[in-house]
Parts: C-alpha cells; structure tokens; sequence
C-alpha cells in the first residue's frame, strides 16, 4: 500500500508491533507534554520564561559546545531557523559564542554557568517527577525499564537509518540520517 516493506512475518510479531507502536506514540505525546511541563516550571524557578525547545538545545550543548550548523543539524532544523532561538538564549545569558579556533570565522556556542544551572533544576523538576512515579517500583525494575527504553531508542534511530537508506535506493535520492542523543 505505501511501499513500505514490512519486516514482520508472523502475525504475533505483528500484533505485538502495533500495541508497541501505539503505546510509543503515547508515551511521545506525554513526554512532550512532560516537556513543555519541565520548561515551564523551570521557568519559574530561574525567573526567565524558557521553552522545551531552548531546554532541548542547552541539554545539547552541556553535552558539547558546537558550531551553528552542527547543532541545527542535530536537532533537524535550518540554520536559519536556530538563529533567533540562539540570539534569544544568549540575551538571557544562558549560552555564548566564542572563537573557532580552527576557522576564524565561525563561533562555537556553549553553554553558560546560567544555562548549567538552568538545565540542572531543569533535571531535578524531571527527576522529582520520575521519583514519584517509581515509588513502590523494584529498583531493579526501574533499572531494566532505562535499559529497555535506551535499547528501544538505539533500535528505532537504526531502523530510520535502514528506512531511509532503502527508501534513497529505491528513489535513487540522498538517504538522510538520524543522529543518536548522546547519554
């Protein structure tokens, strides 16, 4: 019907594929949700309104400092659209720009002592969180829900990988590719 091959090959797997499916697409909408919970409480603790998107952006670059381009790449947008987002960030303070080393010309942007702070009681909001919704829970059983979700998370950026690059052969296009967050 849409061209997509199916891997699935018996009716179990399947079926066992569409409740997966229909629960991640669940677990996606609330964790957006969640998100935009995060930013907005987060905001209220720094005293600087923030979106989920700016958290998205600084919880990257605490992993690394990056060029402009490099960063809108890994999160999929243009350039051009980080632009106004970065200029917003560093007017709160919460990121900079310095000197490429290697190419005068462009800048590396990284994150402040402000923006670590930010993303920290960023991650205290979240943990506050999680922590009441494992109360009771085995921790061996909250230890092999992480390993699951990160296995899961490993598995779905491979498998777009395979999608695209099958799709580009099949439409003799460039294959695009999804970036893997980094723990």
């Amino acid at each position: 019907m849409t061209g997509v091959p199916d891997t699935c090959d018996d009716g179990m797997q399947s079926e066992a594929v569409t409740t997966l499916d229909a629960a991640l697409n669940n677990f996606v909408q609330r964790t957006v949700n969640g998100r935009t919970q995060v930013a907005a409480a987060t905001s209220q603790l720094i005293g600087m309104p923030l979106t989920a998107a700016a958290l998205t952006l600084m919880d990257r670059l605490s992993a690394k400092p990056m060029r402009h381009k490099e960063l809108a790449a890994f999160v999929g947008i243009k350039p051009s659209s980080l632009t106004k987002q970065i200029q917003e960030l560093e007017a709160k303070g919460l990121v900079d720009r310095i000197g490429d080393e290697k190419d005068g010309r462009a800048a590396i942007i990284r994150l402040t002592r402000s923006g670590q702070d930010a993303l920290v009681a960023a991650a205290e909001i979240r943990q506050s969180i999680l922590r009441q919704v494992i109360a009771g829970w085995p921790a061996e059983q909250a230890q092999q829900v992480a390993e699951l979700l990160d296995q899961l998370s490993g598995g779905v950026v491979a498998g777009w990988n395979d999608f695209w690059v099958s799709l580009s052969a099949r439409r003799q296009a460039p294959a695009r590719r999804m970036t893997r967050v980094p723990k």
